[in-house]
């Protein structure tokens, strides 16, 4: 018989499972529900289809200036920067959108060429965190929201299956009873649970991680935050670099290799608008 004792936790783990659920979400709702970026996004949609590439760009643009992080516009937005060759920015974007929306991975094909191109041209290190080699193995495959809807459904059942093996072994103990056994399907029940919960760290890591792409042909990587420092290397188009701190206009990067500099934050491209600027 369940204990009255355990309700309040119950109802705790109810509570987190309605409170959570939509606060991933919550951001790119709100802006998809704003009419003036919907507007800019199908005006631009038009003019990408009439071969205004320029215009299209431009409404794109006028889109995100209301609604940065919406993947749609952030994707587009990148098709028609790349017919303008402007490849620096169009990978920045695409990056940026997929982070946002995995599920664009597989209309991504434009992108991953331009990006490979790119890459073998000026000879381009990828990162080899964890991290990174995650999410290039799978983890670009699942869609943020899923993990955490998934995660929360799996934690409020495994908190459930918790608090009545809790209530029971408590009663064993009183009665001088046998102690309850462990289920195959609780232990089955963990694992998921751990599952899901290292995804979705892993996820949210790598989704809020600082980085940035260079969006200028080239840019002048610097020993220090002036103009007037040593140059250590040039950095191209696409390259993808971790921010470290800002010193305005400049900020301290780090490249794939571990090299750290200083680039004009107005050559870069963020992924994520929490941190620098």
């Amino acid at each position: 018989m369940k204990t009255c004792k355990y309700i309040k936790l119950r109802l705790f783990f109810v509570a987190i499972y309605l409170i959570s659920f939509p606060i991933f979400a919550q951001e790119i709702e709100k802006e998809i529900s704003v009419s003036q970026p919907k507007d800019h996004f199908y005006s631009g949609i038009q003019f990408y289809q009439k071969n205004e590439f320029q215009k299209a760009f431009n409404s794109f643009e006028l889109g995100l200036s209301a609604a940065p992080n919406h993947p749609e516009l952030l994707f587009n937005f990148g098709l028609s920067a790349e017919k303008l060759k402007k490849l620096g920015l169009s990978i920045g974007a695409w990056r940026k959108a997929v982070l946002l929306d995995s599920s664009l991975m597989k209309k991504s094909q434009v992108f991953e060429k331009v990006n490979n191109d790119l890459q073998k041209k000026y000879k381009l290190l990828p990162f080899k965190d964890p991290i990174t080699k995650a999410n290039r193995l799978f983890l670009n495959k699942l869609h943020i929201q899923l993990l955490i809807g998934l995660l929360l459904l799996v934690s409020f059942y495994f908190g459930h299956r918790v608090i009545r093996f809790l209530a029971q072994q408590k009663e064993a103990y009183l009665n001088n009873n046998p102690l309850p056994k462990i289920l195959a399907k609780d232990i089955y029940t963990t694992l998921l649970f751990v599952l899901l919960l290292s995804f979705a760290g892993l996820k949210i890591a790598f989704i809020t991680s600082n980085k940035a792409t260079v969006i200028t042909a080239s840019t002048t990587l610097k020993s220090a935050p002036s103009k007037d420092s040593s140059t250590l290397l040039e950095v191209y188009e696409s390259q993808n670099l971790i921010l470290k701190k800002e010193v305005s206009p400049w900020v301290q990067v780090e490249l794939p290799q571990g090299l750290k500099g200083w680039v004009l934050k107005k050559n870069l491209f963020q992924h994520w608008e929490n941190p620098l600027w």
